[in-house]
């Protein structure tokens, strides 16, 4: 795991594969931490495979679910990171049983819980994609999904000024 941290550092972009392996690797970890009490599942899609995203992006929201999910949870806890495409676009949704936060604050308030990394990845994805992606946040049947959409891309863009350029 810190391996791949320090890799994420020298790029912009990781491919899913790699950071969805990064991501059961970081749940295994927590599993470890919370034994029988957490359920952890990471899915993805053949048509998925091989995008390039921005690195840690998919790291963050799990990290935030368990953080202020599966902690947050008296008995079991879940936590489900799926990823699929769908008509040239990249889906990445994690799912947790948490109790949830403010959905309409919760992307764009520093300071509210969870704020800072619902944040950063806002600020990435618009950084990157502008209007392209998008961040949502769902509070559905006890469950929060966090979800993120944009451009599936194979190889990896190029930027000016933090825009992609060309994909």
């Amino acid at each position: 795991m810190f391996r791949y941290a320090l890799r994420g550092a020298e790029s912009e972009w990781a491919v899913l594969d790699d950071e969805m392996e990064f991501v059961r690797s970081y749940l295994e970890v927590e599993r470890a931490r919370f034994g029988d009490r957490l359920r952890a599942e990471v899915r993805m899609d053949d048509a998925a495979r091989g995008a390039r995203i921005p690195t840690m992006i998919v790291q963050t929201l799990v990290e935030n679910a368990v953080k202020h999910g599966a902690c947050a949870v008296r008995g079991p806890a879940m936590v489900v990171v799926t990823a699929s495409a769908e008509r040239e676009r990249l889906i990445v949704s994690v799912t947790d049983n948490g109790a949830g936060f403010d959905v309409a604050a919760a992307p764009a308030s520093p300071g509210v819980r969870g704020g800072y990394g619902l944040l950063n990845v806002r600020q990435r994805l618009d950084g990157y994609f502008g209007s392209d992606a998008a961040l949502a946040v769902v509070r559905r049947e006890g469950t929060t999904i966090v979800s993120v959409t944009l451009p599936l891309v194979h190889q990896e863009p190029r930027t000016t000024a933090g825009r992609q350029v060309s994909r």
